[in-house]
């Protein structure tokens, strides 16, 4: 079947369709792999209001974002380690060393990592505690593993725990964060900032947390049973689409923050009970705000304070990790870099669009230049953005309109070519949407178009102007956490 599938339309890119998109477009075009990124991470920690969460800055603290700092003095660079005490359950049957990772495990409390089978055997929504304590954990509100991290794309989406632990003498949070967007996601408009790992809810005085600002600057902090607040944090933002490796380490008198196995700054405690009711929640807390992330390994030690030279040690035996790598995007990309010096079919390119060519995309705004000659109009619309030179959509409405309206009736031969990547099967709603069409509205009468169903499954079609429509299935789900090269190519009629 062809025949008139032409539409006066203007041919639409992945409109509506949820995941990160190289270059794309009609007419032999090529992308690049890039990183799926996430949209912007939601407010967090609601006591700013008074004295902040951070509270009042001293000597090193970033404005606001710190919190009231201490000096360096006791502890040094390394900060003082807290007592080791007896092991007991803590870190006893732990498992890191499974996969030869020299990571620390003594008084090991709770441990997750989403990248290792015995914690997460690839379904499901219970990650495994591997640090032999059998703590229950749960993803929650939609929260997913893919490409060995945990994914948060949403609000209510964290993990929560069962670990309730006495925070009040040594103890060490330690994780691995995500993101690529500089500044929360905050549909409120008053939320300053969210936990990443926390026991913090307003019905309860203490806490103790790993925080990150509006502005991504990551801090540590805690509230004692009296209201005092002490913090500690600076540097630049972490929202930079590369994985980060974050670690709050508190002795019984000194809380040092380290970033990337560097220390940012030390504050004194503020004494006292900083222990909650609350079970330690990661990727949010229990407010009801959450993050909009990824996240790796997460680990807590109980009565413990990794030294700087411990950090160092987690730091640097899991850098190298495929999913973790610090200086490459979190999608590892084994197909060749496209850009205007690129080996690809160019004969006869009627539209190409390449957010990694800077030709294509200078580095901001809303609009994709066209790299075929043919000076067609690209532009992102709902949200859509570029990060990582890739397109990332989010989901409805976010697309690339464009304004080609190509003749593709049955004398003509065209193709349809596109890079895709997406971690989740299922589009928003209960239906199929395009990669890639010139079909608008409820008729698809005289459209051609590559699309994927809500089980990932990718197909083309075609609908004359007599409403005889073809379509072809091709192949299992594309949806899966890697990049997938789609080509759909019509030949004329004979």
């Amino acid at each position: 079947m062809r025949g008139a599938v032409t539409n006066r339309e203007g041919a639409q890119g992945a409109q509506g369709a949820q995941g990160a998109q190289g270059a794309q477009g009609a007419q032999a075009e090529e992308g690049k792999g890039g990183e799926e990124g996430k949209g912007g991470e939601e407010g967090e920690e609601g006591e700013e209001g008074e004295e902040g969460e951070e509270g009042k800055e001293g000597e090193e603290g970033e404005g606001g974002e710190g919190g009231e700092e201490g000096e360096e003095g006791e502890g040094g660079e390394e900060g003082e380690e807290g007592e080791e005490g007896e092991e007991g359950e803590d870190g006893e049957n732990a498992q890191a060393a499974q996969d030869g990772l020299n990571i620390v495990t003594d008084n090991l409390a709770l441990y997750i990592d989403p990248s290792v089978a015995a914690s997460y055997p690839g379904s499901g929504t219970t990650p495994s505690d591997l640090s032999g304590n059998k703590r229950d954990c749960t993803l929650e509100g939609g929260a997913s593993v893919a490409s060995n991290v945990a994914v948060f794309t949403g609000d209510k989406q964290y993990i929560s725990t069962t670990y309730l632990p006495n925070l009040d003498d040594a103890y060490t949070f330690e994780l691995w964060f995500w993101d690529d967007v500089s500044g929360i996601f905050n549909p409120s408009g008053n939320n300053p900032g969210t936990a990443l790992i926390s026991n913090y809810s307003a019905s309860t005085t203490p806490f103790a947390l790993v925080h990150i600002s509006s502005t991504g600057v990551v801090n540590a902090g805690e509230r004692n049973s009296t209201g005092v607040v002490k913090g500690v944090g600076g540097g630049p933002s972490i929202v930079t689409g590369q994985w980060v490796h974050v670690v709050s380490s508190a002795t019984a008198t000194l809380l040092t923050l380290y970033v990337n196995g560097v220390r940012v700054g030390s504050v004194d405690r503020p004494g006292g009970s900083v222990t909650s009711t609350n079970s330690i929640v990661i990727g949010g807390n229990h407010l009801g705000r959450y993050q909009t992330c990824r996240l790796g390994p997460v680990r807590i030690y109980h009565d413990k304070a990794l030294t700087g030279a411990e950090v160092s040690q987690n730091y640097n035996a899991e850098r190298g990790s495929t999913h973790l790598a610090v200086d490459a995007p979190l999608v590892s990309v084994t197909t060749p870099v496209v850009g205007e010096t690129s080996n690809i079919v160019t004969e006869k390119l009627a539209l190409h669009i390449d957010p990694s060519a800077a030709a294509s995309y200078p580095g901001s705004g809303t609009t994709l230049l066209d790299l075929s000659g043919n000076g067609r109009t690209c532009t992102l619309k709902g949200g859509a953005r570029v990060t990582g030179n890739v397109v990332v959509l989010n989901g409805h409405p976010q697309y690339i309109s464009t304004t080609y309206q190509p003749n593709l009736d049955d004398n003509r031969a065209y193709t349809f070519e596109l890079w895709f990547w997406d971690d989740n099967p299922g589009i928003p709603g209960t239906s199929n949407t395009a990669l890639i069409s010139n079909y608008m509205g409820k008729d698809a009468v005289q459209s051609a178009s590559l699309h994927i169903d809500w089980n990932g499954i990718p197909s083309s079609n075609e609908c004359n102007s007599t409403g005889v429509s073809g379509a072809s299935l091709l192949g299992p789900s594309i949806a899966t956490g890697q990049w997938v090269h789609l080509v759909l190519s019509a030949t004329a009629a004979e």
